[in-house]
């Protein structure tokens, strides 16, 4: 992530692509790029640009492990804990976790066919 830092002039795109990401790997159907577009002030050519640099970054693994999902957990409960707001997010089933790695598995496979294509680059 050397080249995405949290800048004044960048953390909005940044948030941006890791909700869009994160959107992908989590929702049965996620909006598209072209969807949101319309939605935000980013057009759908930006949004993939922003996709493509991040999920660059994170050496294009998506996967969220059963024991990470576990930890934010945590830690959102007891962030949550100081707040008014009851905050419990559910723990994570066999079946949600295999869904999960599936869409994963599925997103960057996506992701590959997508931007290694577009750019020549293999991987």
């Amino acid at each position: 992530l050397d080249r995405l830092w949290m800048r004044p002039e960048t953390w909005r795109r940044l948030c941006t692509a890791a909700l869009l990401l994160a959107s992908k790997v989590w929702e049965e159907e996620p909006f598209e790029n072209a969807e949101l577009a319309q939605l935000l002030p980013f057009s759908a050519e930006l949004l993939q640009v922003l996709e493509r640099e991040l999920w660059q970054a994170l050496d294009r693994d998506l996967s969220v492990s059963v024991a990470e999902y576990a930890k934010v957990c945590l830690l959102l409960r007891t962030l949550g804990s100081h707040e008014l707001v009851d905050f419990s997010p559910a723990s994570m089933s066999q079946l949600s976790a295999s869904q999960l790695a599936e869409r994963c598995a599925q997103l960057t496979a996506d992701l590959t066919a997508r931007h290694c294509q577009a750019d020549g680059s293999q991987k």
